[in-house]
């Protein structure tokens, strides 16, 4: 997921800093949980807290990573849908978004079954 969130962070439009910004942070969150275990988590929420924070309050029932992952299949599905509606600028093919959503949503089966 995070090679897949720095993926999706160039391919928006210059324009969409806000987009590309929450792109570029899920990217840190999960180089940083790459470490595993507790310090991974913190590593993470040292790099990113509002972000883990809100992926933790969405998410409290399951780890720092499903949390997170659980907080970018949002966030690619919200982009996804907005690129098929053309409200985000982008050089993104709507079946490319979808794709990617895709594949987010396999990570987070894949977590949930792993648990």
């Amino acid at each position: 997921m995070e090679e897949h969130a720095r993926f999706v962070a160039h391919l928006f439009d210059p324009d969409e800093f806000e987009l590309i910004d929450e792109a570029t942070k899920a990217s840190r969150v999960f180089q940083k949980l790459k470490g595993g275990g507790v310090g991974g988590a913190a590593a993470a929420l040292a790099a990113e807290p509002g972000m883990v924070a809100e992926a933790l309050t969405q998410f409290p029932e399951t780890s720092a990573v499903l949390s997170a992952a659980e907080l970018i299949l949002d966030f690619k599905t919200k982009a996804a849908r907005d690129i098929e509606a053309a409200r985000i600028k982008s050089i993104i093919d709507p079946r490319l978004a979808d794709h990617v959503r895709r594949e987010a949503l396999k990570f987070v089966d894949e977590l949930r079954r792993a648990e």
